[in-house]
């Protein structure tokens, strides 16, 4: 070696038969690598023609089938509908005792929580029982409003009982379930990118707004501070006495998106006899104070 520079005879060697089968490799890998991606494009390609979907005769005579079974359900409960004692009316509704927490989470609150569980074929469902699934905020499987125990609710599900199941919640439930399931509408604000505005309702809010998890009080006193909430417990005592401010309430929070129970049992699609009345072996209609069990299951 001289003046500093590399002395290449004590440099390592790389045999050339390695460097040959290391440029081999690579090759064969560009290759695999192409190919691979053409055989994806093909298959997005043949996946993309195929707008129609083959349907067996049998599959139209099931639907047909099912849609004249679930008319004359809704005809049925549309019957029964009309004569509905509200016995709960008359009964003074439950003191919260907010000062004692272990007390508090036994006392049941002044509302139905109702819960859709079936129905997963839109076009299977009666247009009025759809219409009322979609004004009561259950337009979808697995999802759970707050309605207040008036005569006139409980018409409405009678008329859809088939579909749902409903109860009254303990204020504890009602307070688990706005504590981790509770969404509200949100929107950027024009002059600040960076803010964000909490709207009140829907019609705040109009068609665009954003999904957000409701995760601490500045978000009511924002929406809500007009009325006096300040903070998520306050709509959790507004919902489960059913006060004056509980439609404030429902309206700011979105229809909660349940999951579906863990238990393997629970996982598997509802049977016929699953859509019976609770009372008779199925999972439908009133349940009462077991609402709660099947609440805290899907949460």
């Amino acid at each position: 070696m001289e003046g500093g520079g590399i002395d290449l005879s004590t440099a390592p060697r790389v045999a050339e038969t390695v460097l040959k089968r290391r440029k081999v490799n690579e090759k064969l890998q560009a290759q695999r690598a192409a190919a691979n991606l053409r055989s994806r494009k093909s298959s997005r390609e043949q996946t993309a023609g195929k707008s129609k979907r083959f349907r067996s005769p049998q599959s139209f005579t099931l639907a047909s089938r099912v849609r004249v079974r679930n008319a004359k359900i809704s005809k049925t409960l549309e019957k029964v509908a009309e004569d509905v004692p509200l016995r709960m009316i008359a009964s003074a509704p439950p003191a919260l005792q907010e000062e004692d927490a272990m007390q508090d989470t036994q006392v049941r609150a002044n509302v139905f929580l109702v819960v859709r569980l079936g129905g997963n074929r839109q076009d299977s469902i009666p247009s009025r029982q759809t219409r009322i699934l979609k004004m009561l905020g259950l337009g979808q499987n697995q999802t759970a409003v707050f309605v207040k125990r008036t005569q006139q609710n409980l018409a409405l599900l009678r008329r859809v009982q088939n579909y749902v199941t409903y109860g009254r919640p303990t204020v504890q439930t009602i307070r688990s379930l706005i504590q981790k399931r509770a969404f509200v509408r949100t929107g950027a604000v024009d002059a600040d990118p960076g803010a964000q505005v909490v709207y009140a309702n829907r019609k705040a809010a109009g068609d665009k707004y954003i999904r957000t998890s409701l995760s601490n009080n500045v978000m009511v006193e924002d929406a809500l501070g007009e009325e006096g909430l300040v903070c998520i417990e306050d709509i959790v005592q507004e919902i489960a006495s059913g006060g004056s401010d509980f439609d404030v309430c429902r309206g700011f929070l979105l229809p909660f998106r349940l999951s579906l129970p863990s238990t393997s049992r629970d996982h598997r699609r509802l049977r016929p006899t699953d859509y019976k009345a609770f009372t008779k072996g199925g999972k439908m209609g009133y349940r009462g104070d077991d609402i709660d069990d099947l609440v805290l299951a899907m949460v």
